[in-house]
């Protein structure tokens, strides 16, 4: 699919104000931190973990790479496209913690909640993480984090972010939702 294809299937699919296609947005979602790329055929702002599901879907069923993106703080290079016709998904609406458990000591929180908004709910409560984030810090993203297998505060007694993860809800290449992939 050319790019006004691949615009109007997934704003069919979830909403056109899920979509953004201008230039100004894609020349935006062509940098992070460090790093510069391509800008993507469209970013899909999704709503919901259900748009994801349908958004990737669509994406790849018509050969459309797809590039997550959460803080854009990567320092790798990791949330740039490097194909114009790849479709970004930006993450920021999926900023929630969902739950604090504080018997069995876990939390839930959606890809694109930062540790910072993690730290002040769970600071509420008198409690904190293992892993305290990365340096890149109040916007960076928990997905982004986990991502990149960051390291910084607390690792050294605490290992990695990901080490601090019970399991994770992932979207696959083909849409399908694969959930709760526990360690």
């Amino acid at each position: 699919m050319n790019q006004n294809e691949i615009v109007a299937a997934l704003s069919a699919a979830i909403g056109a104000e899920q979509v953004l296609h201008d230039d100004t947005s894609r020349a935006h979602f062509s940098h992070d931190l460090f790093h510069s790329g391509l800008p993507p055929a469209c970013v899909v702002v999704p709503r919901t973990p259900e748009d994801v599901v349908d958004a990737v879907r669509v994406a790849t069923t018509a050969g459309h790479p797809v590039v997550p993106r959460g803080g854009g703080m990567s320092y790798t290079g990791g949330y740039v496209a490097n194909d114009d016709k790849a479709v970004m998904f930006d993450l920021r609406r999926l900023d929630r913690v969902l739950e604090i458990d504080e018997v069995n000591r876990f939390v839930t929180v959606e890809a694109d909640c930062t540790w910072a908004k993690l730290h002040e709910a769970l600071a509420a409560k008198g409690l904190r993480t293992p892993y305290w984030g990365p340096l890149s810090g109040k916007k960076a993203t928990i997905g982004g984090t986990l991502s990149q297998n960051s390291v910084f505060f607390g690792s050294v007694r605490h290992g990695s972010a990901a080490e601090s993860v019970l399991s994770v809800d992932v979207v696959l290449a083909d849409g399908a939702c694969a959930s709760r992939l526990g360690w």
